[in-house]
């Protein structure tokens, strides 16, 4: 899909004002938002609780809603997740 003019002069701004440890952190929490929320479209297909996959991580509910909605700590917690 081409991009307008308008959305390159947009992007061009952004990179601009934003530096870009800041772009690229803000890529990478948005990438890791994509994927905690289809584990929890996966979770939800399989009919398990949040509950139901805290209990297999060792971990509370509350966690495991953490790491679904994109407050991951680390990879080590999303194998532990995909493992459960």
């Amino acid at each position: 899909m081409p991009t307008s003019n308008d959305d390159r002069e947009v992007s061009q701004r952004h990179q601009i004002l934003a530096p870009r440890p800041n772009v690229e952190r803000g890529t990478a929490r948005l990438i890791f938002q994509g994927r905690a929320h289809r584990l929890a479209d996966v979770r939800k297909r399989r009919v398990l609780t949040q509950r139901d996959v805290a209990q297999a991580m060792g971990v509370t509910a509350r966690r495991v809603s953490q790491i679904e909605n994109g407050e991951l700590s680390g990879i080590d917690v999303l194998d532990r997740y995909l493992t459960a």
